[in-house]
């Protein structure tokens, strides 16, 4: 009987924004499955690693706290509804069916955009960088966003099957505007954290103090402010 219940529970998910396809396939209306409370974000640094091997860099984490109700992992209702942000994006006519590997990731995304990401140091970078002071010119933000592919009329790249379609960005930090902010993140999250953005990438060393507390606040469009530090020591 448990089994049962269990299996009606996980049909009635997937059914939420889209129809089961003889369990293959599921129709979907809008390209975003989930979207998701997000509770806090955290920094790793991830400096010298296989993928930036040379520069110093920092990962923002998410933290979800639930999913909206209408996402097709919801469990309960949230202060946020599903539609409005698939309305807001301009996510409403994908229309069309994807296999989904429940195992693989699918386009999960926080219910708020960014305004503004800012990094400043308790220490002196340079001349130029006292403490305190905005070190975004140095950066270079690396992250996924899945606003192009929507915007394109879902056109722009990916396969048939599978539904990760996201458009890796670079730029430089002092330059990121909220429309580079939107759809940022995405895929699986593990143990309630997921990539938020994949890299804040430090291009210059500093000439004068080496250790640093670097703080990254980030600014939601809903006016909450996410805020988090990582101590760096520069070699």
């Amino acid at each position: 009987m448990k089994n049962t219940i269990t299996l009606l529970c996980c049909i009635g998910l997937l059914t939420c924004c889209g129809t089961v396809d003889n369990g293959d396939k599921i129709f979907l209306r809008s390209y975003v499955m989930n979207y998701y409370d997000l509770r806090t974000v955290s920094l790793v640094d991830r400096s010298h690693s296989d993928r930036f091997p040379n520069n110093k860099v920092i990962v923002i984490l998410a933290e979800y706290g639930g999913y909206l109700e209408g996402s097709h992992n919801s469990l309960k209702s949230t202060s946020r509804d599903f539609d409005a942000l698939c309305e807001k994006h301009g996510d409403m006519t994908f229309n069309r069916k994807i296999r989904v590997n429940p195992a693989s990731a699918v386009p999960s995304f926080p219910a708020v955009d960014f305004l503004s990401i800012s990094v400043v140091s308790d220490a002196d970078y340079d001349e130029n960088h006292p403490a305190g002071t905005s070190l975004n010119d140095l950066i270079t933000a690396e992250y996924s966003t899945a606003k192009p592919y929507i915007d394109s009329g879902y056109t722009q790249h990916g396969h048939e099957d599978g539904l990760i379609r996201y458009s890796t960005m670079t730029k430089n930090l002092a330059l990121l505007s909220a429309d580079d902010l939107i759809l940022v993140g995405g895929g699986y999250l593990s143990g309630g954290l997921g990539s938020l953005v994949d890299g804040l990438i430090f291009e210059n060393e500093p000439t004068l103090s080496k250790t640093h507390t670097l703080t990254v606040t980030m600014t939601a469009d809903d006016g909450r402010v996410f805020s988090d530090s990582v101590e760096i020591t520069f070699e």
